[in-house]
């Protein structure tokens, strides 16, 4: 399985929704992995939160088939492309 760290921004819309922020490099093997690399991460995680969302997020590990699932029933919009790709330092 592959596993991604999530980031949500905690500022909502006045829909409800929220901008997403998802890592795809690394991924992670298994659940554990994934906390244990937010864990170790955390300030590096934070302030991507803030340079990206403007402020702070919640943290999520999904899935890949989980993660799918979960935009195509929470999707609002398409995503944002970008050109640059977000690395977790070790």
């Amino acid at each position: 399985m592959k596993w991604f760290l999530v980031l949500i921004s905690m500022q909502l819309y006045s829909d409800g929704s929220a901008e997403h922020f998802v890592l795809t490099d690394p991924t992670f093997e298994s659940l554990g992995q994934c906390q244990s690399e937010a864990v170790i991460n955390k300030l590096y995680v934070e302030q991507l939160a803030k340079r990206e969302f403007g402020g702070p997020a919640n943290i999520y590990c999904f899935e890949e088939q989980s993660l799918i699932a979960y935009f195509q029933q929470n999707g609002v919009s398409e995503p944002k492309p970008t050109t640059k790709k977000q690395e977790i330092s070790y």
